[in-house]
């Protein structure tokens, strides 16, 4: 189960490196092209951006909860309570940053234009790497666990490849369409 906790970690190592990124990138000797206006829209990105994670690691839960109840193995009610906290926490700080994102745009159109176009680019690359990562081995899983050669069932990783893939295509479709 260590993979798991590592999905729980993972949100708060993102944004710490996002905002330490950010305030590196606020630094006075950038001039003229920093403002707190293009700040305030690069920071809403980025923790959406979390926020997104940490709600997916949440779904993660849902999906695995479902698939251990396919499976018939005993799941932990701490899961229930855990996925409930991981998915609210990232959906409410989602609707809060899109918010503020949105009360900071006007009068920034460019900045936040590429913000978007670069927050849709790095959601569609990061979502797709871990895609690329996870479905096969998700498949290799329940390949080798429906010939009987591995006793355990593979619910963690096919519930981390279903996660990922519809993330990453609904980012996908959404970059497409800005395109």
């Amino acid at each position: 189960m260590e993979f798991v906790s590592m999905l729980v970690i993972l949100p708060s190592v993102l944004t710490v490196v996002a905002l330490i990124y950010l305030v590196t990138r606020g630094l006075p000797q950038r001039g003229d092209d920093f403002s707190a206006q293009r700040a305030l829209i690069a920071y809403s990105y980025t923790l959406i951006a979390l926020s997104v994670v940490a709600g997916a690691v949440g779904l993660f839960y849902f999906v695995r909860i479902g698939m251990m109840e396919a499976y018939r193995l005993e799941w932990p009610f701490k899961d229930v309570v855990l996925a409930s906290v991981l998915t609210g926490t990232g959906i409410v700080l989602s609707l809060l940053h899109l918010l503020t994102r949105n009360r900071v745009r006007a009068g920034a159109e460019p900045a936040a234009g590429l913000a978007k176009r670069q927050y849709l680019s790095w959601m569609v690359f990061a979502f797709g790497i871990a895609a690329l990562v996870t479905l096969p081995l998700a498949l290799y899983q329940a390949i080798q666990y429906y010939r009987d050669e591995v006793y355990a069932a593979p619910a963690t990783e096919i519930s981390v490849a279903v996660v990922v893939v519809v993330v990453w295509a609904y980012y996908l479709f959404r970059t497409l369409r800005e395109v």
